[in-house]
């Protein structure tokens, strides 16, 4: 309590009620400024209404996670962290990658990890510090939505080109 009182009191040495009040009020809009982003979120059967409003699914999930469970071809995957022996590592390229993908901050983003919860508050975090307004979170995330819309067989299909293709036509 008494840090909090000291701290009203402008660095100038004024104790005016005028300069106490111009300080609290700014202590106020800091502390706003530096409240915790809460992501807005969409339960599951709300998510192709914000497909076909443009928005598109990243899915946050390890490579590992998605080579478990599976994803949807349409989602992009930028993972934000990877599992190893030691526990999670960060991918320290995630918002890089976001970035590039999504230069313009008004890109309407549907973020989604296992269960939607800490890693999606956390890369939500992230973008919001960005500057970048439409970013939604699925609630439940990928787990419950693939509970209710389960994985399709165009979507487990494993795409492989042959070398031949893969050399196109000039060879």
């Amino acid at each position: 309590v008494a840090l909090a009182a000291s701290a009203s009191v402008p660095a100038s040495g004024c104790e005016s009620a005028c300069c106490v009040a111009t300080s609290d009020a700014a202590a106020q809009a800091e502390a706003d400024a530096e409240a915790e982003f809460e992501v807005p979120v969409v339960t599951p059967d709300g998510v192709k209404d914000l497909l076909d409003k443009g928005y598109t699914i990243v899915d946050i999930r390890s490579p590992q996670e998605v080579a478990e469970t599976g994803s949807k071809r349409i989602w992009e995957k930028i993972p934000l962290a990877a599992m190893t022996e030691e526990g999670p590592v960060m991918n320290r390229q995630w918002l890089l990658q976001m970035k590039g993908k999504f230069p313009n901050k008004m890109s309407r983003i549907l973020l989604a990890c296992d269960d939607g919860t800490e890693r999606t508050e956390i890369a939500a975090d992230f973008l919001n510090d960005e500057g970048y307004t439409a970013v939604q979170a699925i609630d439940g995330g990928i787990d419950q939505y693939l509970e209710e819309f389960p994985l399709e067989e165009k979507d487990k299909i494993v795409w492989k080109m042959s070398d031949a293709d893969r050399s196109g036509p000039d060879t």
